[in-house]
């Protein structure tokens, strides 16, 4: 299995873009991305820009790819249940998982791609399970893991917001997570308790023998290779040090070699520098 995980921003505006804007078809536009993954035998991670600068001609060995199963994971979707459409959730040879947002349109929002005729065993929508607690009576599998202590209302509003989908494997379990944007101060209690709960859900799974993986846009520029302007982040954010900021001091504690969890990125390409599209704090 090969996995993708892929900042969309926006699922409804994909179609817009070359080649797909061509076929107008959400089928296509996987097919297209399993194409290239054929090639590829690293876990990888692509924004847009990538993905357009490959060319039309492809396309035509779309049939090649009938043996091949990927999964893809897609953050910021900005879509609600109430606009999602059949041409979304129901594309022909995947079952789709989403988690939606409930506190504005057009905003967050996940969903996790698999194609047929690969099935999860259990599938969760949020990180503090307060979205899957079920009742004595109703027949809801049990918790992928084990739960964090957390109140009823800071669950509820940690996942408000369709941040993560949970897939189990069973030989491992798949975290599609899109992390909170430190947009400003106000978020900041929320992004570090969203990191934490994230980490003890993910440390559990660990504890009891399971693999895991964790894709996503993770909204942390963790190393100054990591950023286009490391001396500017600095000032803007009044740093001492680039490794100052709090969210980069949690993803210390983490990945390896403090934490548990690998960089696959920097693991394949520890010392390649501009491996980033834009500029963040």
């Amino acid at each position: 299995m090969r996995i993708l995980t892929w900042n969309i921003n926006g699922i409804r505006t994909v179609l817009q873009y070359y080649p797909w804007s061509k076929t107008k078809s959400y089928k296509v536009e996987l097919h297209f991305i399993e194409l290239i993954l054929l090639g590829n035998h690293h876990p990888i991670s692509w924004n847009l820009s990538v993905l357009l600068s490959v060319g039309r001609c492809l396309i035509q060995y779309m049939p090649n790819l009938i043996h091949h199963r990927p999964n893809h994971s897609f953050q910021e979707t900005k879509i609600t249940r109430s606009k999602l459409g059949p041409d979304v959730a129901m594309i022909p040879g995947y079952d789709a998982y989403f988690s939606f947002t409930r506190v504005k349109q057009g905003y967050s929002g996940v969903v996790t791609y698999v194609r047929h005729p690969l099935t999860p065993l259990a599938a969760e929508e949020g990180i503090t399970g307060v979205l899957h607690r079920s009742s004595p009576n109703d027949e809801t599998p049990g918790p992928i893991g084990h739960y964090p202590s957390l109140s009823v209302s800071d669950a509820q509003i940690l996942d408000s917001e369709g941040r993560c989908v949970i897939l189990d494997f069973g030989f491992f379990v798949l975290f599609n997570v899109y992390f909170p944007h430190l947009s400003g101060p106000d978020r900041e209690s929320f992004k570090s308790l969203f990191n934490s709960v994230l980490q003890c859900r993910v440390e559990a799974l660990l504890d009891a023998g399971r693999e895991v993986i964790v894709a996503g846009d993770v909204n942390v520029c963790h190393r100054e290779i990591d950023h286009c302007d490391p001396r500017q982040s600095c000032k803007d954010n009044e740093l001492q040090e680039f490794g100052d900021q709090p969210a980069r001091k949690w993803l210390d504690t983490f990945l390896a070699p403090n934490g548990r969890m690998v960089d696959m990125c920097r693991k394949f390409w520890p010392e390649r520098k501009g491996m980033f599209t834009c500029k963040l704090g």
